[in-house]
């Protein structure tokens, strides 16, 4: 092997071992995830804990998202039928091909009307925990999205250093 290839690769798997607490490498190896394929401790903690099946946002996002025991990584299509039950709750007739987005914004829209109107308390007590469910909704997509960036980011970061260490 050439010298600068085997340097590479030496200084690639130090470089993601020192990202790394000792236990947290081990933790990975244990689960069968390779701990070069981690770029962060962070990363890590959120690769165990969905390997171990305990994985739950609020462990890991902002005070705000972790009172909210309803968010989880939870998939697009789940959350789409979430947010489209909660339409179907409110009463709106939505079109089938509607992105989870635009039903967002339409549900954003209905509530905050309802919200600004002279409504009766019990109409905006109804049309609040409407609101509570959509923020939940919302925090879910939100992670599932930083989740999906973080996987393209490592893919990413993985292909420029199998460049490196092809010579590409």
């Amino acid at each position: 092997m050439d010298f600068n290839v085997s340097y590479s690769i030496n200084t690639y798997q130090s470089f993601g071992s020192a990202l790394l607490s000792e236990e947290t490498r081990r933790k990975l190896i244990s689960l069968g995830i390779d701990p070069s394929t981690v770029t962060s401790e962070s990363q890590a903690k959120i690769l165990i804990a969905k390997a171990e099946g305990t994985y739950e946002a609020s462990n890991i996002e902002s005070p705000k998202i972790a009172e909210n025991k309803f968010v989880s990584s939870s998939s697009e299509a789940e959350l789409m039928n979430r947010a489209r039950d909660l339409a179907k709750k409110m009463g709106l007739n939505l079109s089938k091909d509607l992105s989870l987005d635009e039903i967002l914004t339409v549900i954003a829209k209905e509530i905050e009307k309802v919200l600004n109107s002279d409504v009766d308390e019990k109409t905006k007590e109804e049309y609040l925990s409407y609101n509570a469910e959509l923020s939940r909704i919302k925090a879910g997509y939100s992670v599932t999205k930083n989740n999906e960036k973080a996987v393209l980011l490592s893919m990413t970061y993985n292909a420029e250093i199998n460049r490196m260490i092809l010579g590409l």
